[in-house]
């Protein structure tokens, strides 16, 4: 995250752009109100986004980013990713790629390779 903070602080100046950033967190799953039977999902999905926000906002502040420039949605990154560009009509989209090998490569991906196709924008991926 540092790296990919870093890399959109240098091009806002190069090209005076906005920075936006992005977080996407999983939703309850739906069966574990099954699974357990007092549990409260209003209340933990109310504690995560919780988490998230108060996560984002501070790491907003460390790179001067304002807080109507952070998204944090509940759902797949690849999504709220597109939904984002989408809302905010960027134009570059700035991504960490993990490198992975053999099996975990074929089943995960990653989310750049996710994201690629539902964007209207360029896409820097950095390793």
């Amino acid at each position: 995250n540092e790296r990919i903070a870093q890399e959109a602080l240098q091009l806002k100046e190069l090209l005076n752009a906005n920075i936006h950033l992005a977080n996407a967190y999983p939703s309850t799953p739906e069966h574990i109100s099954i699974e357990i039977p007092n549990f409260d999902a209003v209340a933990y999905n109310r504690e995560i986004e919780q988490h998230h926000k108060a996560a984002m906002y501070n790491y907003a502040e460390k790179y001067n980013v304002t807080e109507e420039n952070v998204h944090i949605q509940s759902g797949a990154p690849e999504d709220v990713i597109a939904d984002i560009v989408q809302d905010v009509d960027a134009e570059l989209v700035i991504l960490g790629a993990p490198t992975r090998n053999g099996f975990s490569a074929f089943l995960i991906g990653n989310t750049a390779e996710m994201v690629i196709d539902s964007i209207n924008c360029d896409l820097l991926a950095l390793k």
